[in-house]
């Protein structure tokens, strides 16, 4: 039931509550299932969440999911290595996936495939990167 209920998000905004309703008409009856579809109902058609925070249906020009946040997250966690690092380890490794990030994209301005191999400091890239982006312009 509650996979259910997780494709009202990809149902026409203007049919999300028909397809809650034909939901609430063939559910079975179960106490923690009629408790969970009242939360869902006053959290989700009646609270603070508006159908067009939730609802996918027309979504076309940003990502349906998260996974691109949990990727990023999933590679950080994999970077630091650590549960809970010290700040300045934490703020080292941040400026290391700066760095990256900023190879990265200034390779997607010049229109150069791939992902960079180069390594450098921060110091180095904020010694280089100014004058390579703006030389290429």
């Amino acid at each position: 039931m509650v996979q259910i209920n997780r494709c009202l998000g990809l149902v026409p905004i203007e049919k999300s509550d028909l397809s809650f309703e034909i939901i609430m008409a063939n559910k079975p009856s179960i106490n923690s299932l009629d408790k969970f579809l009242d939360y869902f109902f006053a959290t989700y058609f009646e609270g603070s969440y508006t159908i067009n925070m939730w609802n996918h249906f027309e979504t076309y020009d940003s990502p349906r999911t998260n996974n691109n946040l949990e990727g990023y997250n999933y590679k950080l966690n994999r970077h630091i290595r650590i549960l809970h690092p010290n700040i300045f380890k934490a703020i080292d490794k941040l400026k290391e996936e700066e760095v990256d990030l900023s190879i990265d994209f200034s390779n997607i301005i010049r229109n150069k495939p791939g992902k960079s191999n180069i390594s450098l400091s921060v110091s180095e890239f904020s010694e280089t990167s100014s004058s390579d982006v703006s030389s290429d312009e």
